[in-house]
């Protein structure tokens, strides 16, 4: 280990100490968890005299609280680091009056992660799998190869089930292979660890809690935010969904940031990939039934990298039973058997946009009358886009495409 020759020392903007020292004197009870009373001696030793509660589980904690609190007694609870990032402060603020509640702030784990590791964690974004529930603020660890596409650095705060093994196994189900992992194990203890690696080299190991992963993916995602040029897909000759024709249907879709996209006779994938790039929370299902078109699929999904894309070969509407209910769905095939797509998309959409692209008449009418008959339907587009192409006699020239017809339904629940 080399020696330490130069020290960047952080000066505290405040100092808290006369403020912890004058709240351990005025509490009637002193709450902490069972974790932290070796790191709590020399205070439990000062103030020996009060009355201290250690817990194993919050609930005892808050239950402890509560019932101090009712009796109009005093309340001193220590937690470790900044209360107020994805700790207790949360809890507190919505539960008791915020008037009556003084915080007082220490480092937080991932300032201290980033400090050992030697690494800026500006713009870094920060996740908490602490019994990960999916709500607008929380995310669960099938999210994390999004979020990393997203996000030069992220940091994971883990528990016992959403560990750095499971982290690192999620990631290379998403072929996640080369971006850089950093785990932060017993910080603040003896058996302080700072270990990187690849998530294969973290695959098979066990790591003491508690611990944190740091990854770093500052060169992953090179694609644009909106528009993968048609001439950057591989496809079978003319069986592309255009690019102003591509850029029409996803406004209609009105993307979610999560949740569950169908591409129903998903050709080439150019719908899945553009949508699978623009919103990479989105887990999109590519329904395709020719062989050599999965395989297009596949190889242009790999190209983009963009494993949110999970390619089903097979018929639809058979197929589409088996898949979890969308929230975004996209038709650009079906052909006879267009009515029975719809009434299955229609029995397992859970709510929001269904668009419908087609260039025949036919398909145009069947889709048409099953909106209106599902009181769905909201608009049909016709879309006629012409391009410059070869010059004549040295002018230049507007190619005609194939008119598209847009049919844009919605579903309002179940």
């Amino acid at each position: 280990m080399e020696e330490t020759k130069l020290w960047v020392l952080g000066l505290p903007v405040k100092d808290y100490t006369s403020e912890i020292n004058k709240a351990l004197e005025e509490a009637d009870k002193i709450v902490a968890a069972l974790h932290l009373k070796d790191k709590l001696v020399p205070w439990h030793r000062k103030f020996s005299h009060k009355n201290w509660f250690f817990f194993k589980h919050f609930s005892e904690a808050l239950e402890e609280v509560e019932k101090a609190l009712s009796s109009e007694k005093k309340v001193a609870f220590w937690a470790s680091g900044d209360p107020l990032f994805f700790g207790v402060g949360k809890k507190f603020l919505t539960r008791f009056d915020p008037r009556e509640i003084k915080l007082i702030p220490a480092l937080s784990s991932l300032q201290v992660a980033f400090a050992e590791a030697k690494i800026l964690w500006e713009g870094a974004f920060f996740v908490s799998l602490h019994g990960s529930r999916k709500t607008e603020r929380n995310h669960t660890l099938e999210d994390i190869p999004a979020l990393v596409r997203q996000y030069k650095k992220l940091v994971i705060l883990t528990d016992s089930e959403n560990s750095p093994k499971r982290i690192a196994h999620t990631l290379l189900e998403a072929r996640l292979y080369q971006i850089k992992m950093i785990v932060a194990e017993r910080l603040g203890r003896p058996e302080e660890n700072i270990i990187d690696g690849t998530p294969a080299d973290f695959s098979q190991k066990d790591f003491k809690t508690p611990n944190l992963v740091i990854i770093i993916s500052e060169e992953l995602n090179k694609n644009p935010v909106f528009g993968l040029k048609e001439k950057e897909f591989l496809y079978e000759r003319g069986l592309i969904t255009k690019d102003e024709v591509r850029a029409v249907i996803l406004h209609k879709l009105r993307l979610p940031h999560r949740g569950i996209f169908w591409d129903i006779g998903a050709g080439s994938g150019s719908v899945s990939c553009e949508v699978a790039n623009l919103s990479p929370g989105l887990l999109v299902y590519a329904v395709e039934k020719h062989r050599e078109r999965i395989n297009l699929i596949k190889k242009n999904r790999q190209k983009f990298g963009l494993f949110n894309v999970k390619v089903i070969e097979g018929n639809a509407p058979e197929v589409l039973s088996a898949l979890p209910s969308p929230d975004r769905v996209f038709i650009g095939g079906g052909g006879k058997g267009l009515e029975d797509i719809l009434n299955a998309v229609w029995l397992k959409l859970k709510s929001g946009p269904v668009v419908i692209a087609t260039i025949t008449i036919e398909s145009l009418d069947t889709a048409y009358r099953f909106l209106k008959e599902k009181n769905g339907l909201k608009e049909v587009v016709s879309i006629q886009v012409s391009r410059s192409s070869h010059r004549i006699s040295g002018y230049t020239y507007l190619k005609a495409q194939n008119q598209i017809y847009l049919l844009v339904g919605e579903k309002y629940g179940n």
